[in-house]
């Protein structure tokens, strides 16, 4: 942020899981601090993790007062506003009791401590510990070419029809070798969604 700056350049910082970063506490932090940096700082976030309000589309920026002018242009033309009482609860949600922030994110660790160890025990699927989020990001390189499997979408796609399991193909994250599945669900979901990709797997083995 602060090289960018020196170089008169903009930085979009995303902080929708800023609250979900299972590292120590001096790692959770916002971008916002630097504000030797502010003039050239962007700063997103959103509702819709921390704070569970998936799908109510609220969100907020920070930055130089120029930029926030013609983001409201933009924003008036396009998404018109907030409905009155998603932004009701949106103030709710930030002025309100934290603590509960820490106890989900608590209960991801421990789903996703289970998520990855189980994922590493399927034959030929290996997937390295996120270290926020909700998401599990296996590698299934193994897999591709075999079964009339030519990419991660196909198996996205047959573990969708055939196991009934949702993922997402890693091609839409830039790494063609993985897929992606959350792991924010309870854990008798994780367990069945798990137990149904070992079984596809294997038939494909």
């Amino acid at each position: 942020v602060l090289a960018a700056h020196k170089r008169g350049i903009f930085v979009i910082n995303d902080e929708c899981y800023v609250h979900l970063n299972y590292g120590p506490e001096k790692d959770r932090i916002s971008a916002g601090r630097f504000h030797a940096a502010k003039e050239h700082m962007v700063l997103v976030g959103s509702l819709s993790k921390a704070y569970c309000m998936t799908g109510w589309r609220a969100g907020f920026a920070l930055a130089p007062k120029p930029v926030i002018d013609q983001m409201v242009k933009l924003q008036s033309q396009s998404t018109s506003s907030v409905c009155a009482i998603t932004q009701k609860a949106a103030v709710a949600a930030l002025t309100g009791p934290q603590e509960f922030i820490a106890e989900m994110r608590s209960a991801y660790q421990a789903l996703r401590d289970e998520c990855v160890n189980s994922l590493n025990t399927l034959p030929h699927v290996h997937c390295a510990m996120p270290n926020g989020a909700f998401y599990a990001f296996p590698n299934i390189s193994y897999y591709l070419g075999r079964s009339g499997i030519r990419t991660s979408m196909d198996i996205a796609q047959r573990l969708l029809r055939e196991a009934h399991v949702v993922t997402n193909a890693g091609e839409t994250f830039g790494s063609p070798d993985h897929i992606r599945l959350s792991y924010a669900v309870t854990r008798d979901t994780l367990d069945e969604a798990l137990k149904r990709m070992r079984q596809w797997l294997e038939q494909q083995l």
